[in-house]
């Protein structure tokens, strides 16, 4: 039997784009509901069970805090959260805007989204610190690159405050982001946005897994949105409740590789909805990278002191076709790194004693991330869609992935990896002790691109869906071409826009 409720508007994740959009539907009045297919996590400053209190990767592992659904096809790493909070609660913070050139593959322009971006800032508390207020390892680099690393701009706070019941502490740089901040020093979507939906009244289901958005008999709408309610019973064990909410509006805000799924998880015949384009699931892109690890030869700097991400390039390289960031190696992720996201020659090398001494120096290890630049105008070849045979354990579809670099990213990770070991013998590290890893991608978006044509895109400028009268999206999958930065930011900005799309206001509300 299926239990049916009512709202004014549904959110299908609760994650960057999510959360933000449904803070300002919230504030404006609206009866909001999240749900969310992860865990709800508790936040209160000083209290044992904040969820960052005492956690380590194997809690997160055990708790399936990462975006976990098997896919076929390509296999990369899948870096999203999968909790209340989305990706934004376990990613390092960075929060960097990209730059007014990127925007000139973009329908609007950089001037025209640039009240976004202020309010952004604002919003979510964003800035850069001073290189005097960061890690003696950050001051170093700062140094040796003279001038060219400079402090990224980020989501740590650097005073603390309390907004909407949260009290936020300072960043301490005690470098375990990655996991979550027990002070609720790194704004995001779990500590800023969603505190503030469910003060104006949203309210958050969590573990509750959507499989079909239904709609009317002409298709023009949708009428509701059913989900399995998951109940853990045991490690791998779980009951499952069937339920259907109803809403005036519905708004998809899962990612770039769930939203897709959805949508094609809710159509009929092999086709998803609010495809008439044909781009549902199309134009997947990310950042591909190979992360640069080095051993510093240098006892007076411990790189485990400092946030996770304290310097980057401040997009000099753009030319050069990467951003790269710099300091991104903390306890928690080091041995993660060696294993999952370097080479083989890199990996075969520790074992044993070799294994031991590595072991014995991880207080000197550093990482950089050079991320290459997309390289399309907006549309690629690469997808996420439902595989034609393979279901998971729920009945519907696995995703299907094709992710690959084409030969201009290639290069362009090759010339940033090159430039990230080069930075790191400059800092101290001798070439024996650097080490290479093999095509990685970080920030996936661009699945259900917007645009100005609905017989290219998915949703117009605002996020609407251009076949439904009732449907948004609000997410990385509107991405509708490159962008060289952590996409949060962004998501964030877009989230605002999509915001006052719904609410029919022409300028962003300070």
């Amino acid at each position: 039997m299926t239990n049916k409720e009512y709202a004014d508007v549904v959110i299908v994740g609760a994650g960057a784009g999510g959360a933000t959009v449904g803070a300002e539907l919230a504030e404006a009045g609206a009866k909001v509901v999240f749900l969310e297919a992860g865990m709800d996590l508790d936040i209160t400053y000083g209290s044992e069970n904040h969820f960052a209190e005492s956690q380590n990767m194997g809690n997160f592992v055990d708790q399936d805090l990462f975006w976990h659904e098997q896919y076929t096809g390509t296999n990369w790493r899948t870096d999203m959260g999968e909790c209340v909070g989305g990706g934004t609660t376990t990613y390092g913070g960075v929060l960097e805007e990209s730059v007014p050139e990127d925007f000139k593959k973009w329908p609007f322009s950089h001037e025209e989204f640039k009240p976004y971006i202020q309010l952004t800032k604002k919003r979510y508390h964003v800035g850069r610190w001073n290189i005097e207020d960061l890690s003696p390892c950050a001051k170093h680099l700062h140094e040796i690159s003279e001038g060219e690393l400079e402090p990224i701009q980020s989501g740590y706070l650097k005073e603390p405050f309390e907004e909407f019941g949260v009290y936020h502490g300072k960043c301490n740089l005690c470098r375990m982001c990655l996991m979550g901040c027990k002070f609720n020093a790194k704004s995001n979507a779990l500590t800023i946005t969603l505190p503030k939906a469910k003060y104006y009244g949203a309210t958050i289901k969590s573990n509750c897994l959507v499989t079909k958005l239904v709609t009317n008999i002409s298709g023009t709408q949708i009428t509701s949105i059913k989900y399995l309610k998951r109940t853990k019973t045991g490690r791998i064990s779980e009951t499952l409740e069937r339920k259907e909410i109803f809403a005036d509006k519905f708004i998809l805000a899962s990612g770039a590789m769930m939203t897709p799924m959805i949508l094609h998880w809710s159509g009929s015949w092999g086709k998803a909805l609010a495809n008439s384009s044909g781009q549902v699931g199309k134009n997947l892109r990310a950042h591909f990278v190979r992360h640069t690890m080095g051993i510093l030869n240098r006892d007076d700097l411990k790189t485990y002191i400092g946030q996770v991400v304290e310097l980057g390039d401040k997009f000099k390289n753009y030319h050069k076709g990467f951003l790269t960031e710099y300091n991104m190696v903390s306890p928690p992720s080091f041995m993660s790194m060696i294993f999952e996201i370097m080479k083989s020659d890199v990996t075969t090398r520790f074992v044993g004693v070799d294994f031991k001494r590595l072991l014995r120096k991880w207080g000197s290890v550093i990482n950089a991330t050079p991320m290459a630049k997309s390289e399309d105008n907006g549309f690629t070849d690469n997808f996420v869609l439902p595989h034609k045979y393979k279901l998971n354990k729920y009945g519907l579809s696995m995703p299907n992935v094709h992710l690959e670099p084409n030969e201009t990213e290639a290069g362009y990770v090759e010339v940033g990896a090159k430039y990230a070991g080069e930075m790191l013998r400059k800092a101290g590290a001798d070439s024996a002790n650097i080490f290479y890893g093999k095509i990685d991608n970080v920030h996936k978006k661009g699945s259900c691109r917007m645009g100005t044509d609905p017989s290219d895109s998915v949703t117009d400028l605002n996020g609407k869906c251009w076949d439904l009268d009732n449907l948004w999206i609000s997410d990385g999958s509107l991405f509708p071409a490159p962008l060289m930065a952590n996409c949060a930011f962004i998501i964030y900005a877009l989230a605002y826009k999509v915001a006052d799309g719904i609410l029919d206001r022409d300028t962003p509300v300070d």
